[in-house]
């Protein structure tokens, strides 16, 4: 959608975009392979928005390697963070959860609990920060459980929770298990306010009876959003080029990750290079792509400075808002 709204629109630099996408199922090794065809054989000059949480470690060092610029995505990894050629749209996937859960805190809600999925440490890293979080807003982390993603059911954390009093629950998992955790904690009579982070939603998770009020922070603007030019345009590609989908977390992180692209796209020449792209983008300081995400500042031959701020969506009557619209919340 991203593709077909700038190459509508003079592409990046006066270049058409080219998108080649690939599954690798979770699976480290079919991962590495898909992303060196993709830079031997197809040319691609850059890897933008990979979301690939599961099987990130596959291909990481054959792109630094390479030289090869990785401009948004997931942001599961502090690879984001500590190498010179991966470029964050946004703050830390560890920035999330903390600033959902304070929000929950000022509200009330002061005894809190994590569960977090056991495929990838990337869930457990997701909360590291949480409990210093909870700390420092007055609250209190009674309650930390993992959970396999294929589990038949999610009972035995519902009862844990409950028993130890959790008011908010932060739930790293999938949208489809975080869907099914709130329904198994229902049906024992236990309904607490629930978060999850950006990549944990989908759009229809609002239709959810018992998500109702759900916090979401996310690393870019909320996707409900249509309020700025930037996020209208957003809104207006969606329409044009993609309307049966509707927009989530997963199409903000997408478009923000392409706009920085094309924020980078200024010195690229006749024969775009990865080399252009990754000076372009070392160039950006303090840019919010029109309000589209936080800050952003990269150098040149170092790591990213990283951003503290994200946004929050709520579940509220069955409806997605933007309670602070496109103000960011800080850490």
């Amino acid at each position: 959608m991203w593709a077909k709204y700038t190459n509508a629109h003079g592409g990046l630099n006066g270049h058409p975009v080219q998108v080649i996408i690939a599954d690798s199922g979770g699976d480290p090794s079919l991962d590495q392979t898909d992303v060196e065809q993709m830079v031997q054989q197809d040319h691609a000059i850059a890897m933008v928005g990979d979301m690939d949480i599961l099987d990130t470690t596959g291909n990481q060092q054959y792109l630094i390697s390479r030289g090869i610029p990785v401009v948004g995505g997931d942001l599961a990894g502090n690879i984001y963070f500590t190498s010179p050629n991966y470029f964050p749209e946004g703050a830390s996937f560890t920035t999330l959860a903390p600033v959902g859960i304070t929000a929950a805190i000022r509200e009330g809600k002061k005894n809190v609990g994590m569960v977090y999925c056991v495929e990838t440490p990337f869930c457990e890293a997701g909360v590291s920060g949480l409990p210093a979080a909870v700390a420092s807003a007055g609250g209190r982390l009674t309650y930390d459980a993992a959970a396999s993603l294929t589990s038949p059911s999610f009972t035995s954390q519902c009862l844990g929770a409950q028993s130890e009093g959790v008011q908010v629950l932060e739930l790293l998992l999938d949208a489809a298990s975080i869907t099914r955790f709130a329904e198994d904690c229902a049906a024992q009579g236990y309904n607490p306010l629930y978060e999850t982070v950006s990549l944990g939603a989908v759009p229809s998770l609002d239709s959810v009876p018992q998500l109702n009020g759900l916090i979401l922070p996310t690393s870019t603007f909320p996707f409900v959003s249509g309020s700025s030019p930037a996020t209208s345009a957003f809104q207006t590609a969606m329409s044009d080029y993609d309307p049966s989908q509707p927009a989530g977390p997963a199409a903000s992180i997408e478009w923000t990750s392409g706009q920085l692209v094309a924020a980078g796209a200024g010195q690229m020449g006749p024969t775009p290079s990865s080399a252009e792209l990754t000076a372009g983008l070392d160039a950006l300081k303090n840019n919010t792509l029109n309000g589209l995400t936080v800050p952003l500042t990269f150098h040149a031959g170092s790591t990213a400075t990283v951003p503290n701020c994200v946004f929050l969506q709520e579940i509220r009557d069955g409806t997605w808002i933007a309670p602070n619209g496109l103000s960011a919340v800080c850490t």
